[in-house]
């Protein structure tokens, strides 16, 4: 499929950059292995740019599409520690009592619910899936179901609304930033959180783009998002990994957002992967293993193994601390998952793939062959990888 218009500023003016022929639509491990008895779902990626204001996105895709992303091995986020951390961040900015007494709408909070962590608020869900539901009484007051854009929620209500990782999975977040413009109380704010796509195409660019992301926001792009929806900057709490971000509803016409070169920070992406592909064909560690394993069995892996198909031939195994994990496969391949107790049997394996070098600390010495570290090799530059440039 193409892209008809920008998901952000709404131009026409979009321009493809490049493509992957097929990529798994699942992230965790399924419960069998592909094959022709039970293939698993693969899709072409295509990366646009906008030539008005540089925002980097997907190509559209199907609302069945869509709903069958978020099915079997999608991994829902429910870290309590990681949700702590974000409400200390926000409150050792805005204050600790910020939250108090006020009436807060989390979006997209149905599986990893913000507002169980601020008891002392009217809190509100609103959610695609259904069991959200289950939430009220619990973490919620009210949980409201349905595509966002369309929900039944009351206008000019909200002192709060907070959006943790959803903006990023929206066909069309703008649709989302009015829905929020509609329902915020005047002098209330919008509190925003998403992968900072230039940070991670620098850290770990195999993480970059998948499907579930149709939107990569980069700190001018989700300006620019709010501020066709009415809002200004307040605040940036964090500007690093993620883009953590206070919104307030202006009363004037917002200050306009310089656009950046989308396709240049998609070149970018790509020659960060064509530098990690090079570093590894190149290696004596690659040249002189045709069995390997790798550690860890989530998203990175999936990606990894596909934007690599080079390094998916030779893994033979995963590993995997998660036990709803071990036993499955993952996705776009045969290659099963085991847990870490077996490394230390894993002598059938010549060597040992791990994503960072806390990892390879950590478990590398269980495994009794040789291992490397993927984020290490990240600075090298040089030979083009399986990568379509159109």
């Amino acid at each position: 499929m193409s892209l008809s218009a920008c998901r952000v500023c709404e131009s026409a003016n979009v321009r493809l950059h490049s493509s992957f022929e097929q990529v798994p639509i699942h992230m965790w491990p399924l419960a069998r292995p592909d094959g022709a008895s039970h293939p698993h779902r693969q899709e072409p990626i295509d990366l646009y740019a906008c030539l008005a204001c540089g925002h980097t996105q997907l190509q559209e895709m199907s609302e069945s599409l869509v709903a069958e992303l978020y099915g079997e091995g999608f991994p829902y986020e429910d870290d309590r520690a990681l949700k702590l951390n974000r409400l200390g961040k926000i409150t050792g900015v805005l204050g600790d009592g910020f939250f108090r007494g006020k009436k807060v709408l989390d979006v997209g909070g149905g599986n990893n619910p913000f507002t169980g962590l601020i008891p002392d608020s009217e809190r509100w869900i609103a959610d695609i899936d259904e069991s959200a539901r289950k939430l009220v009484g619990v973490s919620a007051d009210h949980a409201v179901i349905g595509d966002f854009g369309r929900a039944d929620l009351p206008k000019h209500y909200f002192d709060v609304v907070t959006g943790f990782h959803v903006m990023e999975h929206f066909r069309w977040p703008l649709e989302a930033v009015r829905k929020m413009s509609e329902v915020v109380a005047p002098g209330g704010r919008v509190i925003i959180e998403v992968p900072h796509f230039s940070r991670v195409i620098e850290e770990k660019p195999w993480y970059g783009v998948f499907h579930q992301h149709q939107s990569m926001f980069t700190e001018s792009s989700l300006s620019r998002l709010f501020s066709e929806g009415g809002f200004e900057i307040e605040k940036w709490i964090r500007n690093d990994e993620v883009l953590l971000a206070v919104y307030r509803k202006s009363e004037a016409k917002p200050a306009a957002i310089a656009p950046v070169n989308g396709m240049a920070i998609l070149d970018r992406f790509r020659d960060r992967l064509r530098g990690l592909e090079s570093q590894l064909k190149n290696s004596a560690f690659y040249r002189s293993s045709d069995r390997l394993g790798i550690y860890g069995a989530g998203g990175t892996t999936m990606l990894i193994l596909a934007h690599f198909p080079f390094l998916r031939e030779r893994v033979k195994r995963a590993f995997d601390r998660e036990t709803q994990k071990q036993g499955k496969f993952i996705p776009g391949s045969a290659i099963s998952v085991a847990a870490p107790e077996e490394l230390g049997r894993a002598t059938d394996l010549q060597g040992m793939v791990f994503v960072s070098e806390n990892l390879r600390q950590a478990m590398g010495p269980s495994f009794p062959g040789e291992s490397i570290n993927l984020a290490s090799m990240l600075d090298a530059a040089s030979d083009q990888p399986n990568f379509a440039t159109v």
